[in-house]
């Protein structure tokens, strides 16, 4: 096997770090008859992709601003001057 050009400069071939595998949640409860309690908290949920700086959203930003964002974006297009 022949060793490939590391991405990382500071990361040479067959010395990388391990990579750290994300945490897996665990699968919902199921729901029959009954109400399903929120299983994550937005405030704890953080958004993990790029900037998308055209609609305010940034990385790091928690799922409940997230969708506060998104909602102010709605509703402003929905609004008849």
């Amino acid at each position: 096997m022949s060793c490939q050009e590391p991405i990382d400069p500071e990361c040479p071939c067959g010395k990388c770090p391990e990579v750290e595998i994300p945490f897996t949640p665990p699968d919902p409860p199921e729901c029959d008859g009954t109400e399903c309690v929120e299983i994550y908290d937005g405030a704890c949920v953080k958004y993990t992709g790029p900037d998308l700086t055209c609609a305010g959203i940034t990385t790091g930003m928690t799922l409940n601003t997230l969708i506060e964002t998104f909602a102010g974006l709605l509703c402003a297009c929905n609004q008849i001057p």
